[in-house]
């Protein structure tokens, strides 16, 4: 049977950043590793709206290399006191020797999420490697 190894430490397997405004960010720096590497990336987003009745929501964004990947929001038409959440996930091959920036940001939805609080972000990334059994 082959082992699977987890290549990032552990420090850089998790970024979890809290803010009291309408956004939050988070960042994880993945690479470069001696072979090819399997990348799991889950992110998490929640924020708060509270005010006169207004379309509000947030928008969750993950990045790899600063590219967009995956995206996904949560929006109330007319709230006047409502918690968001929005979740998204990606996974790629990290080649040989490469290095990427994984970044997910809570961002304000529509024209009340500019009075959005306590928005958070939670970014977890795993690097993976398998070794095949012998035959």
């Amino acid at each position: 049977m082959g082992a699977v190894t987890i290549l990032n430490s552990a420090q850089n397997q998790q970024e979890v950043s809290a803010s009291g405004v309408n956004s939050a960010q988070a960042r994880l720096q993945i690479g470069p590793y001696a072979g090819r590497a399997m990348v799991l990336i889950t992110a998490s987003g929640w924020a708060h709206y509270k005010g006169t009745p207004a379309g509000a929501g947030i928008l969750l964004t993950l990045k790899v290399g600063g590219n967009v990947v995956a995206q996904d929001d949560s929006f109330e038409g007319e709230s006047s006191n409502i918690g968001f959440m929005a979740s998204a996930a990606h996974n790629f091959f990290l080649r040989k020797g490469q290095t990427f920036t994984i970044e997910a940001t809570v961002e304000p939805r529509g024209s009340g999420g500019a009075r959005n609080t306590n928005a958070k972000v939670n970014l977890s990334c795993f690097a993976l490697q398998a070794e095949l059994a012998a035959p």
